[in-house]
């Protein structure tokens, strides 16, 4: 096809060729261009919120009862609330519950299993300067 200011494809791996015309390469990267002109500068962010601090383990040791069933509370100190916990029993229980307190100021653990063994709620506490 050989008609002025035309455009048109061929495929060099299937055999065809350019003839006469131009052949142009357009996967070729252009010449860098000048770098910009530096933007106005941003907005100050607001305060963020003042973080954690004051860590401590706190733990409560209980045992179950005649029926096997038993609950531990690790409890924190004043000002502090849990922001994570967990447990320790002996193979003899398994838990039924693990969660922080309805209040968020310790940590409950449930456990079943053989009567009067031992087990512990363990709460990592911490004064929240978020909340």
């Amino acid at each position: 096809m050989k008609s002025k200011g035309q455009l048109y494809v061929i495929d060099p791996s299937g055999g065809q060729t350019c003839g006469n015309d131009t052949a142009l390469d357009w996967d070729k990267p252009g010449a860098g261009g000048q770098q910009g002109l530096q933007g106005p500068k941003g907005f100050t962010g607001g305060q963020g919120t003042a973080g954690s601090s004051g860590y401590e383990r706190k733990y409560d040791q209980e045992s179950t009862d005649s029926s096997g069933n038993g609950t531990a509370e690790a409890d924190c100190s004043s000002g502090k609330v849990a922001v994570a916990g967990g447990y320790e029993l002996s193979s003899q229980l398994v838990p039924l519950h693990s969660a922080p307190t309805s209040d968020g100021s310790g940590w409950v653990v449930k456990a079943t299993g053989t009567p009067n063994a031992l087990f512990i709620a363990y709460a990592i506490c911490v004064t929240n300067g978020g909340s």
